[in-house]
């Protein structure tokens, strides 16, 4: 019945320390070599390297759907990093309208090529958890590896994978062909904006995945809207289109009166569910 908040360990001390005085945590579980970036003062440190052999019994869980999931720290507008509070039925939504957007299968293979303490990896840990699949993780020394990369996509076998365009790019440029980097079901595309040529070209690889533009901010669980990759903008397009709401999401475009704006006419993106 407990939350977590995902720290990095190469961040400063001094972020490390603030994040845990913020969200007065009361424990933390790391390797003990690690140890040594925690501020003295901190709360207890649980060596996971240490436990004994045998585990010990579960704890009783008192968890609600409004019960906090896990806390991640954004930029916040005034330059101070603030948690952002993510609760049980957040993520189970989010999760029921991925089910429908990737065609989720029991044993699916997952990729998860990023860190926990980004939101990216909500979609593929949990989905693989709450799924019967399989997650495979990759070295962070490795993720920006193409020849692993392309290696782990093939061997795994890997049928869902979700990466921000600019590491897909960086990933393409080295090997020979593309094609080798696709997963087999689903490739997800988010955490930045790409240029429509470019997210289409991705579309018309032989034999692909089908391919998915995911957007949301941190605040909205992970991702909110999504083009899918069977549908296509009623209209030429420089930047690729956010799409439509998953399951669970009302989406607005709105004016400075809160009101909707004709189609074609820029406003505010309000979203709500």
């Amino acid at each position: 019945g407990g939350g977590y908040l995902p720290l990095d360990p190469d961040y400063p001390p001094d972020r490390l320390a603030f994040f845990l005085r913020d969200t007065a945590a009361v424990a933390v579980v790391a390797h003990r070599r690690l140890t040594d970036r925690l501020p003295a003062d901190g709360p207890p440190v649980v060596a996971v390297d240490e436990l004994p052999p045998g585990g010990a019994d579960p704890v009783p869980c008192g968890a609600t759907p409004s019960s906090l999931a896990y806390a991640l720290f954004t930029s916040g507008s005034t330059g101070t990093p603030k948690a952002v509070a993510v609760e049980h039925r957040n993520v189970l939504a989010y999760l029921d309208g991925l089910a429908d957007l990737i065609d989720q299968r029991p044993g699916d293979g997952y990729a998860m090529l990023q860190p926990l303490t980004f939101d990216f990896c909500v979609t593929m840990f949990y989905g693989a958890l709450l799924s019967g699949g399989t997650l495979h993780l990759a070295p962070r020394d490795l993720a920006a590896d193409a020849g692993f990369v392309a290696q782990l996509v093939r061997e795994a076998p890997v049928d869902h994978l979700k990466i921000t365009p600019s590491h897909l790019t960086a990933l393409r440029a080295a090997v020979s062909d593309p094609a080798e980097l696709m997963p087999r079901r689903t490739l997800l595309l988010g955490g930045e904006s790409s240029r429509w040529s470019w997210f289409a070209d991705l579309r018309t690889v032989r034999g692909g995945p089908a391919v998915v533009n995911h957007y949301g901010p941190t605040e909205t669980t992970v991702g909110v809207l999504a083009l899918p990759g069977d549908r296509t903008p009623e209209r030429m397009t420089v930047t690729t289109p956010i799409g439509w709401p998953l399951a669970h999401v009302d989406a607005y475009v709105l004016d400075d009166r809160r009101q909707p704006v004709p189609d074609g006419v820029v406003g505010e993106l309000w979203i709500g569910g």
